[in-house]
């Protein structure tokens, strides 16, 4: 299961708790690469999307299994589970760890006025990869190149908690009206390389600045 598309499965973002997910689409962080002085790699323009109808959206847990993510699946068979103590996370105020059943995700959510969310977790990585920003870019071309809905077009060096890092910043694009902003943010620590990821709707600018401020204010050691 690629974690583009697992987001989107888990949670929605810019909704208050009290009201249901219909769409099951998770919100997310800004689609501005973080001002970190690193460097910026991008591709072609932003895609624009189709002019299809919404009722006529794919279901993303099915149509989205595109050949890009079936060779994704097959790179990366599974996530790996987290050890006790392998990481110190300090959340910024008004986020707490969310109850999951299950060792290889590690869920996040701020808890006032809506339900945003962002996820951890450690990737069983690919021959080849040597670091973080390997990794980011392995994703970053193998979607741009095989998937027909999700596109990142910016690659950047950040710092996130204690640990230097990258960051992809895109879009899944269901239609030309309905988008979501995608940022994922790969760091490693030893020999383990995390990605940290969320989406929202890309013009929920408050979604942006609650995500975004996780980023910036999260402590990871």
């Amino acid at each position: 299961m690629i974690f583009c598309f697992l987001l989107s499965a888990l949670t929605a973002c810019g909704k208050k708790k009290s009201e249901p997910a219909g769409d099951n689409v998770v919100k997310s962080a800004t689609d501005k690469p973080a001002d970190s002085g690193g460097t910026v790699e991008s591709t072609t323009d932003k895609p624009t999307g189709s002019d299809d109808n919404a009722e006529d959206l794919p279901e993303p847990a099915e149509d989205m299994g595109s050949s890009g993510s079936n060779q994704l699946a097959e790179d990366l068979e599974a996530f790996l589970p987290f050890e006790e103590g392998e990481l110190i996370i300090e959340l910024p105020e008004g986020w707490e760890e969310d109850e999951i059943n299950d060792d290889t995700i590690k869920q996040y959510s701020y808890t006032e006025s809506f339900g945003a969310s962002v996820f951890l977790v450690k990737y069983n990585v690919p021959g080849g990869i040597k670091d973080a920003r390997s990794l980011a870019k392995h994703f970053m071309d193998e979607f741009n190149e095989k998937d027909n809905y999700t596109k990142f077009y910016s690659l950047t060096d950040i710092n996130i908690g204690s640990f230097k890092g990258a960051r992809l910043d895109g879009e899944l694009i269901f239609d030309e009206d309905l988008k979501e902003t995608l940022v994922h943010i790969y760091f490693q620590k030893n020999n383990n390389i995390y990605e940290i990821s969320t989406s929202c709707d890309a013009e929920d600018e408050e979604a942006k600045d609650i995500l975004e401020s996780f980023f910036e204010s999260v402590e990871i050691r």
